[in-house]
């Protein structure tokens, strides 16, 4: 019979503990070398840890918690051009120079991350990338998706 811990309840994370969590998930971002060995993983298994795709669910999942839950408004950003070639530019307003995006294919693998250069336009070298269709997500410092985008290269 375990008597558990003290960062727990029964079977809930105190509060404490949770804070602790999610402020260690915010400072230390998925690595390169997490994103590989998703991939490698979803080659021999055929199934991902969504956490490594998709960061923002741990604040969906553990602080959003009712419909009524306030994510804030649409962020304002746009891509051009798209149809894209090899770079792309994205352009934020104000409040949102700062903002992190991931740029993913349709089975959701992630190819590449980045953060826009606190300036209404930052270009990203995309001309590594097949033609095709990807998303481009949006997501503020919380990690809370905040708009996504379709792109087309």
């Amino acid at each position: 019979n375990w008597p558990g811990s003290p960062a727990v309840n029964g079977a809930q994370l105190k509060e404490w503990t949770l804070n602790m969590l999610y402020d260690w998930h915010l400072n230390d971002p998925v690595s390169d070398k997490e994103i590989n060995r998703n991939n490698a993983i979803y080659n021999i298994q055929n199934n991902r840890n969504p956490f490594v795709d998709h960061p923002e669910f741990v604040a969906l999942i553990w602080f959003f918690t009712n419909i009524g839950d306030e994510i804030g408004q649409e962020m304002k950003v746009s891509i051009f051009p798209n149809p894209a070639e090899d770079v792309i530019n994205i352009t934020t307003v104000y409040p949102y120079y700062n903002v992190h995006y991931t740029i993913t294919d349709y089975t959701g693998r992630r190819l590449l991350k980045g953060r826009t250069e606190n300036s209404k336009v930052t270009t990203v070298d995309i001309s590594f990338l097949n033609h095709g269709y990807y998303l481009v997500t949006f997501f503020e410092d919380n990690g809370l998706i905040n708009r996504t985008l379709k792109l087309i290269k």
